[in-house]
């Protein structure tokens, strides 16, 4: 899901009644959120009522807060959060005066509760919606994946690299389409097939493309699996410090090498004559990547915002060394903030980042996305940076690509 607001309870009291068949719990309580979309408390006690029989047991809390929403607005938020016991999720509905919040009137959303130290957490959040596998069997119009080459320069060395490109269905037939162009970015020890090959994973990325397309949910893109690496071949032989340094260096090698001739290749929206050319067509280009993928898009917001307005990291936080240690996720906030604040495109940029609860990246991604979210005068906000969360998501492709499955359709919105 995709949290919204976390909303800690400090329980007052309870009262309990039986008649031998139905016992009902009515527990009193207050709370508060200090979160990135709202900050607020109890308007007044709110309660919970359980109810249980023999085999069932369910509950019923409704509250509302007074605060202010991302917008510096003040409003209120009415919550009415149902659950069966033992079902490890709860069905909330807001109501809310707020305009910037508006979208959670009448929303699908999902809820979770969880103990705190002696308080209860309430996660709540935008439910994502399922894959329909059925109907993704069903597509009949089919983009193709192909191979394109490019010459590069690495610290002074000639190269030859690869790229492997989607080309959505209706690339060849409709021949004054221009196209917007998502680069992704492979995890360690990958290479540029795996997003679309991948035999690890139950979601190819290709199908996702098709089915998205063909039912309207997003834009006719061109796709670019790319490689931080010299080349497919040489992965076994860079170790875990050359992977940082290439991640780190690959913005000049988009900028400087590949942009320009990809883009002049296929019909895309980049003008080679231009002034400033990549730079003036970065509203029409993406970067994202899994893992050390993901550390590639974290690196290439900071390095060049110019090149790329929307990014897409997946399972993989932002790495800073000082004296050669990694610094903390606070650290790394605060250097991204203060590089994005130093151009002035703070405010057009966007980034859909996912994860997983049992993915090793998850943590550290979430602690990265909070440090953002908490930067006082930061540019980071509900505007500019999405945060999903895939319970059970683990650390492979098959998660990856259902989080493509989400975020493709936000794209150049």
């Amino acid at each position: 899901m995709i949290e919204i607001l976390k909303i800690i309870v400090t329980i007052l009291g309870a009262a309990m009644i039986s008649n031998g068949e139905t016992t009902v719990n009515q527990i009193n309580f207050d709370c508060e959120t200090n979160g990135t979309y709202f900050t607020g408390e109890s308007v007044q006690t709110g309660a919970d009522t359980q109810y249980y029989t023999a085999n069932r047991g369910t509950l019923s809390a409704r509250y509302m807060l007074k605060g202010q929403d991302y917008a510096g607005d003040s409003c209120r938020i009415f919550i009415e959060n149902n659950a069966v016991m033992g079902e490890p999720f709860t069905n909330p509905k807001i109501v809310t005066d707020s305009k910037a919040l508006a979208f959670l009137n009448n929303a699908d959303l999902v809820g979770k509760i969880e103990s705190e130290g002696n308080k209860l957490a309430i996660h709540i959040g935008q439910r994502l919606t399922q894959i329909d596998r059925e109907a993704m069997a069903k597509t009949k119009q089919h983009g193709r994946v192909e191979e394109y080459k490019y010459a590069a320069r690495r610290n002074g060395r000639k190269l030859t690299k690869r790229a492997m490109v989607y080309l959505p269905a209706g690339y060849d037939t409709e021949t004054d389409a221009r196209y917007n162009v998502l680069y992704l970015m492979h995890g360690g020890g990958d290479n540029t097939t795996c997003f679309f090959s991948d035999p690890r994973s139950p979601l190819p990325l290709t199908e996702v493309l098709d089915y998205l397309i063909a039912s309207g949910k997003m834009q006719p893109m061109i796709v670019v699996g790319a490689t931080y690496y010299d080349d497919d071949q040489n992965i076994g032989e860079n170790k875990m410090e050359d992977a940082i340094a290439v991640t780190r260096e690959f913005n000049k090698e988009l900028r400087n090498y590949l942009i320009p001739s990809l883009e002049t290749h296929y019909r895309t929206h980049f003008n080679k004559r231009a002034k400033q050319a990549v730079t003036a067509s970065r509203e029409h280009r993406a970067f994202g990547g899994f893992s050390m993928g993901s550390l590639c898009t974290w690196y290439q917001m900071a390095y060049d915002l110019a090149a790329v307005s929307e990014y897409l990291p997946l399972s993989g936080d932002l790495w800073i060394y000082e004296n050669g240690e990694k610094q903390s996720s606070e650290v790394a906030a605060k250097w991204l903030n203060d590089r994005i604040l130093a151009t002035n495109l703070q405010d057009s940029f966007k980034v859909f980042a996912y994860t997983g609860t049992e993915d090793i990246a998850g943590g550290p991604e979430t602690n990265l996305i909070n440090a953002l979210r908490s930067l006082d005068g930061g540019v980071f906000s509900p505007r500019n940076l999405e945060f999903g969360v895939k319970e059970g998501g683990k650390h492979y492709y098959g998660d990856i690509n259902e989080y493509l499955y989400h975020a493709l359709p936000l794209l150049f919105k």
